[in-house]
């Protein structure tokens, strides 16, 4: 399903969400679950169907025709060694240690990168 019009060309974090809740969850009667680990998943042969156990503040057991592992590849942080780099003297840093844009209000600022995250700032 596609974005609504009203979204910009990049959407944010926030976006995202709210397609997610309003397109997704409202639609198809999901019930996200959060703040769970995945303790363990298999594939049941004789049902057709794996079957994945969770913890949380209680364990959760759950039968589906599909599995979807979504690890984040990226979230390891990795700097690439950029040729001048060292030779910066403004601050270099990894997505996962942004926080918002304030400090970089007024200044050029180049993003480099391919995740969502760098999209998103």
């Amino acid at each position: 399903m596609p974005f609504p019009a009203k979204f910009p060309t990049y959407p944010t974090k926030g976006h995202c969400v709210d397609y997610l809740d309003a397109y997704y969850v409202s639609k198809f009667g999901l019930e996200p679950q959060f703040n769970q680990t995945r303790k363990s998943a298999y594939d049941h042969h004789t049902l057709g169907s794996w079957r994945v156990k969770t913890v949380g503040l209680e364990e959760i057991s759950y039968l589906s025709r599909w599995l979807v592992v979504a690890t984040g590849e990226n979230l390891e942080a990795v700097v690439s060694v950029i040729e001048g780099m060292n030779d910066f003297e403004g601050p270099v840093l990894h997505t996962s240690s942004y926080k918002n844009g304030e400090e970089f209000s007024g200044k050029n600022v180049l993003v480099v990168g391919c995740g969502s995250r760098r999209m998103e700032i």
